[in-house]
């Protein structure tokens, strides 16, 4: 209920009224048969149970069309929502050209009867009988379009029962067995479709009578009078078909449907339904038409844009790779000077500790009286030193080649470097202090040359620890120029990272782009099928 404005009442009838409503959810206008089932009986509760369950099954241009339905138990009333016609029902439109002594043109006619047997037609190949057929049962819409309801009286008749025995529906359209009591099937609705057709066109129903019992002899007869003269013998002849007092001899709803006057119109009314509908495609093709240009026209900026971006995109590749070949540079170059400056720092390190050694050991030498002189350091490699004894003075002579130790500019000779200059000298060593006892004179040569050799091991050893502390500093500076150089190798990948995720959007822009252009070849396809 809270989901339906009222706009107003429309009509009344003994169980209730119809009110003129709107669905509030897309505002359309709706009827709704508000009937008190509580002071219905049981045969009237199940005449509404079966309008409800017809209704429901029924979807045709010319029935009117069943929305819904409420019930409100504590009130025991029940809404029935329908679709709302705004040009009334069909008695009120006879009732007001009568009045104004109007008539309704054949052409009118045959077009309001083709439709009433089209709904005909729907209900009863669903095996359902109206019932109720007359002129206040029948709604015309905006278009004057006529379309049948009221579906209180009608039956659903079963596979096994295919007559009605019930005597219902309005005495002027009653066919004869109906007033008979007899049973009956669907041809008593043929029976009322011949009725509003003569009634069409005289205004009037065909047995006229102001009782029932004279209602009832006239319709036994089946004699009624010919319409005016307007009216064409043709429309004549088919009221005279419908209105057979056997009804085995009425027409059915396909027969009426064959019929000339209302295949040609038939014909008429689906070919304007189809140019509608033609019509109607053309507009959506124009539409679509509209959107696949908007379409193109938009695919065709993302491509302008696809291209910018990727001519961007290309630039960037190439300032990236000169990049990397400026760092690839870079990295050679920093490697090449490392290699230079490690050289240099080796080369450097020897000279300062091949001279502290040579030092070292002239002071030594000095020290244990084998040098008279300091302009070099010379060791015996062919034969023992001449010792000739004075009184005064003793004196040691030697002739010989010696190995030349000396620091070479480069440094890169070791103390005992093999590639030492040999040379002749002459030595000449007092021993004043030497005792005159030449055994221990002898001992004591040899003691002191065994301190000389230790000498020479001892500066040997801390050449050698000199070397390792250079190493030592040299790895350390190694390590910190490997560093550097991780940094660059680092750096250097980040721009392959970024080179990599401009070659993955690239390529995601043209995964993209070929989207829209199959979209829009898709689009094109569909247009023209």
């Amino acid at each position: 209920m809270e989901n339906y404005e009222v706009i107003g009442e429309i009509g009344a009838g003994q169980f209730g009224k119809v009110v003129k409503i709107k669905r509030k959810s897309d505002n359309k206008i709706l009827v709704w048969k508000q009937l008190e089932y509580g002071k219905m009986d049981e045969k009237e509760k199940s005449q509404l149970v079966a309008e409800v369950n017809i209704l429901r099954e029924i979807r045709h241009p010319n029935v009117v069309r069943y929305y819904d339905r409420i019930i409100d138990k504590q009130n025991q009333h029940i809404y029935i929502i329908m679709e709302y016609c705004e040009g009334g029902d069909l008695a009120a439109f006879l009732k007001n050209l009568k009045k104004e002594k109007e008539t309704i043109p054949e052409e009118a006619i045959w077009r309001i009867f083709m439709q009433i047997v089209l709904a005909l037609h729907e209900i009863h190949h669903k095996k359902i009988m109206h019932r109720d057929l007359k002129p206040a049962n029948i709604f015309l819409d905006s278009k004057n379009n006529a379309k049948l309801g009221d579906f209180g009286l009608s039956k659903k008749l079963s596979d096994e029962t295919k007559f009605a025995y019930t005597n219902v529906g309005t005495p002027y359209y009653m066919s004869p067995e109906q007033i008979e009591e007899n049973k009956y099937n669907e041809k008593s609705d043929i029976w009322a479709c011949g009725c509003l057709l003569y009634e069409l066109g005289a205004l009037s129903p065909p047995f006229p009578a102001t009782n029932h019992l004279a209602l009832a002899m006239k319709i036994k007869n089946g004699k009624f009078e010919r319409l005016s003269k307007q009216y064409s013998d043709e429309l004549m002849r088919v009221i005279s078909w419908c209105l057979q007092k056997n009804s085995e001899n009425r027409p059915s709803v396909d027969d009426l449907l064959n019929l000339p006057q209302i295949s040609m119109r038939l014909r008429e009314k689906r070919l304007k339904e189809n140019q509608s509908v033609l019509k109607q495609r053309e507009d959506d093709a124009s539409k679509k038409e509209e959107t696949l240009n908007a379409m193109e026209n938009s695919v065709k900026l993302r491509e302008d844009q696809f291209t910018k971006q990727q001519e961007e995109i290309q630039s960037q590749m190439r300032v990236l790779e000169e990049k990397k070949s400026n760092l690839l540079l870079q990295y050679q170059q920093l490697t090449l000077n490392q290699q230079q400056i490690l050289g240099q720092q080796l080369m450097q390190g020897n000279q300062k500790q091949n001279g502290s050694n040579l030092q070292y050991n002239l002071q030594n030498l000095n020290g244990n009286g084998y040098l008279g002189n300091n302009n070099g350091i010379q060791l015996s490699t062919q034969k023992p030193p001449q010792i000739s004894f004075n009184n005064t003075s003793s004196s040691i002579t030697s002739n010989t080649k010696r190995s030349q130790c000396k620091n070479n500019e480069d440094g890169n000779q070791n103390f005992f470097s093999p590639a030492a200059q040999v040379t002749q000298f002459s030595s000449t060593i007092d021993i004043q202090n030497y005792s005159s006892n030449p055994l221990q004179q002898q001992q004591q040569l040899t003691a002191n040359s065994q301190i000389y050799f230790s000498n020479i091991m001892q500066s040997q050893s801390q050449n050698i620890d000199n070397k390792n502390f250079y190493l030592l500093n040299s790895n350390t500076q190694q390590n910190v120029n490997d560093s550097n150089i991780d940094q660059n190798i680092q750096l250097f990948n980040q721009n392959n990272d970024i080179s990599q995720k401009i070659q993955q959007q690239q390529q995601s822009s043209t995964q993209q782009l070929n989207s829209a252009r199959s979209s829009s070849l898709n689009a094109k396809i569909k247009m023209q099928f």
